[in-house]
């Protein structure tokens, strides 16, 4: 019982420790709803919203925006460390940073990226608001994060799709045999269909109107293999559209910017770089 006791305790401290890095790192944001009148909560009664910071622009130059889809394997969140704290990082570059906490498919695999189109026609609604330039908005992602990125930036309709993505060790492919298991499964089900497969396999649905993309991976990732991204980036410069990937000796699943790895600071470098240089 003791031992029950102290595993509960441990738990409680752990959620509570996540949700205060969560109110700290959204200070300063505009929170808002991304439900509409047709749209509710998921089954766990969530209903999913958009961060916004924005940085203000003494010029009044319309500022470029990320909207960044945090990783879970689509049966969480990570809203801290791969959404809200990245912050800082594109604050400096005076670019817009909205972050997306999602609705998990529970079975539902259109629901992740409808709350994604929600937010880029958010954003370009309120385009003038905010100082953003409505048409220089991309889409970021982490793991499973990747995938809704990815998915989005190629499936986005008329006028929503991103102007370019940034993914980092994302899940593409939902091939059995080198996806992420658990990301397939809450995504698709435990049997989707052959056409389901196929419509979730970012590598084979790459068209020249694709966006730009910055690709970032763990040569050695053993839970997300790099080949994923490989095969990412080899469609997308099959098909015409400009690609950077950038790959690191780590078997480390979901580094991120506070892991300090010893090659963080040069993949940050890169990236700056990469949204310099257009």
């Amino acid at each position: 019982m003791r031992k029950l006791f102290l595993l509960f305790t441990l738990c409680v401290c752990i959620a509570a420790g996540s949700q205060s890095m969560n109110d700290y790192y959204a200070a300063g944001a505009t929170v808002l709803p991304l439900w509409e009148q047709n749209v509710r909560e998921d089954v766990t009664g969530f209903r999913p919203q958009l961060y916004v910071f924005a940085p203000a622009d003494a010029s009044g130059k319309r500022l470029r925006t990320v909207l960044l889809c945090p990783g879970g394997g689509y049966g969480s969140v990570s809203l801290y460390r791969e959404g809200l704290m990245w912050n800082d990082f594109f604050k400096a570059e005076n670019i817009v940073l909205a972050v997306v906490h999602y609705r998990l498919p529970h079975g539902k695999h259109e629901v992740p990226k409808t709350d994604v189109f929600r937010a880029i026609r958010l954003l370009k609604d309120h385009a003038t608001e905010w100082g953003i330039d409505a048409d220089d908005i991309g889409i970021m992602g982490f793991s499973a994060g990747g995938h809704l990125a990815s998915t989005v930036a190629l499936q986005a309709p008329e006028g929503l799709r991103p102007s370019f993505q940034i993914l980092f060790y994302p899940v593409i492919t939902m091939d059995g045999a080198v996806t992420h298991s658990g990301s397939r499964r809450n995504l698709l089900g435990e049997s989707p269909s052959p056409e389901l497969v196929r419509a979730y396999s970012g590598e084979l649905n790459v068209t020249a109107a694709a966006p730009r993309a910055f690709i970032a991976t763990g040569s050695e990732d053993n839970m997300v293999p790099a080949i994923n991204s490989a095969r990412y980036f080899s469609a997308l410069v099959a098909a015409g559209v400009k690609a950077d990937i950038h790959t690191w000796p780590t078997s480390v699943h979901g580094f991120a910017i506070e892991h300090k790895m010893p090659w963080e600071s040069n993949l940050l470098l890169e990236l700056r770089d990469w949204l310099r240089s257009f």
